[in-house]
């Protein structure tokens, strides 16, 4: 499918002829008193979006109760003095604030959310100013504390500051998507640039009735043009993520694209998506009797959720925790109506492995420090939880018989183990949890690893040596067969039932 861009000038600075002459006086003569200055936006700001397929027109903006300039104050020097804040006062272009003591010219910019200026004037964004979330219904709302709207010639508080806008805005209309996508939580606009990869994110927040084979939706994102281009022949990637399934569609530009500011963008696809796997966690439960409750605990007695999640019970059932929702210690919970077993799936829409992928889980509750009875497999690695500490994760997991290779490659910061799998009395160990040492012996380099307890008593409920323990004691800190370790690593393997029990260093053991 042919990638199609278009684009529409949005701006357009107010004539001349539509200025007024204020009667301000000079701030000089009245430093730091409240005064009223004149802010014109192209006619089209915050400052509210209303999209326009007219050619020429990208859409219109304009100023909303609310809406702050920053300005940046210069004494006849130039050099930088402070910042004031001024607010719109409710109609036509007017703004008040206090003007800035020593300051006889200023810089505008429209505030938002997350802009702010240093020490010397200059602008700084935070790390998630660019984040943004859409909602059903609402298609441009969102938009607002993301357009970079300024005025940087240095003017006098009785000039009219002309806003410009330095961010852009692309339009994805998006046809034939798979109904089979459910409601569609994240947007991923990936570029091959001449630097590098970049991607741009929309979190999306569906609730809307939808019918029919296929889904039609219109996305906006704001982002800024002078880090997102894309170069000669490079790829580019849409990905739209829901509770169902992920698609993806893609693309290569052979003569490249820049995006200049203050226009929009229209990325256009109508079908040819493919679907594509979001990462999961697996792991079994067993029921006992028939209308039997479950629960999944956070180690947080309270938290707010970092991904859009989808947790499959495994019996057709299915539930959904939305970003940022603000979840307890029970994250969710099922009624089981028949005993058996079930694979329960948590899928996350946070594609990428190194960043915070879903909740801290836990299966010994913290909070009323009982065990889970039903857990019997876990067939997946964890999926990134973004934590350094999983004191305790599995302990007294009575009937957990077994876990999977590299179990925790996706949370490699972890350095607290203790009491990890402790009395995991059923637990097949394997020594392939954690990479191999011979291989890989900085895998715990720079930091102070704690197994106290971590595999005390695994596989005592087998008559005979099961699974095998992983060689800690080989990585670079942990002792060697005979070295000391300042590592925490009392009772680590104590009583453990393996294969390989008597090649574990005795200092390992707790002997």
């Amino acid at each position: 499918m042919k990638f199609k861009l278009c684009f529409f000038a949005l701006l357009a600075i107010l004539a001349a002829s539509c200025e007024r002459n204020i009667d301000i006086p000079e701030p000089g003569e009245h430093e730091g008193e409240i005064v009223t200055i004149r802010a014109s936006i192209p006619p089209e700001t915050r400052v509210t979006y209303t999209d326009s397929n007219t050619q020429g027109s990208g859409g219109t903006l304009a100023w909303k109760t609310g809406d702050q300039l920053l300005l940046a104050g210069y004494d006849a020097t130039g050099a930088y003095v402070n910042k004031s804040t001024f607010t719109w006062k409710g109609n036509g272009d007017e703004f008040e604030g206090t003007a800035v003591t020593g300051a006889t010219t200023y810089k505008a910019y429209y505030k938002v959310e997350g802009l702010s200026l240093d020490e010397n004037g200059n602008v700084q964004l935070t790390n998630e100013f660019w984040e943004q979330t859409q909602r059903y219904g609402d298609k441009t709302g969102h938009l607002s504390g993301k357009l970079l709207l300024s005025d940087t010639d240095a003017n006098a508080l009785n000039q009219t500051f002309n806003l410009t806008l330095q961010s852009s805005i692309i339009k994805f209309a998006l046809d034939h998507v798979p109904m089979a996508i459910g409601d569609i939580t994240k947007l991923i606009w990936k570029v091959e640039t001449t630097t590098g990869t970049r991607s741009a994110i929309l979190d999306y927040v569906d609730s809307g009735l939808h019918f029919g084979l296929y889904r039609t939706v219109t996305l906006y994102l704001a982002f800024d043009p002078t880090v997102i281009d894309i170069a000669s022949n490079g790829e580019v990637k849409i990905t739209v993520i829901g509770t169902g399934a992920a698609y993806e569609w893609g693309t290569t530009v052979a003569d490249g694209k820049t995006y200049d500011p203050g226009k929009r963008y229209t990325a256009t696809v109508n079908g040819g998506w493919g679907t594509i796997q979001k990462p999961q966690f697996r792991y079994q439960v067993k029921t006992p009797q028939d209308n039997k409750l479950y629960e999944i605990w956070q180690r947080d007695n309270s938290s707010i959720s970092p991904t859009s999640l989808t947790i499959d019970w495994g019996d057709e059932n299915k539930s959904y925790i939305k970003k940022n929702a603000t979840l307890s210690k029970t994250i969710a919970s099922h009624t089981y109506a028949k005993k058996g077993t079930y694979t329960i799936t948590i899928s996350s829409d946070q594609l990428d492995y190194s960043q915070k992928q879903m909740l801290q889980l836990e299966f010994f509750n913290t909070k009323t420090f009982m065990p889970d009875t039903l857990l019997t497999s876990i067939l997946d690695p964890l999926l990134n939880m973004g934590t350094t500490d999983i004191y305790g994760c599995f302990a007294f997991c009575e009937f957990l018989t077994t876990i999977p290779a590299d179990m925790f490659k996706y949370n490699r910061e972890v350095s607290n183990f203790n009491q990890c799998f402790f009395s995991c009395h059923n637990l097949k160990l394997r020594s392939d949890i954690f990479p191999d040492p011979v291989t890989n012996p900085d895998l715990f380099a720079g930091k102070w690893m704690q197994f106290s307890t971590c595999f005390y008593e695994v596989g005592t409920n087998y008559t005979m040596p099961q699974g095998e323990a992983p060689k800690l004691w080989l990585f670079n800190g942990g002792g060697g067969t005979a070295g000391p370790t300042t590592w925490p690593i009392s009772s680590c393997f104590k009583d453990t039932n393996v294969t390989n029990y008597n090649s574990i260093p005795n200092h390992w053991k707790g002997l």
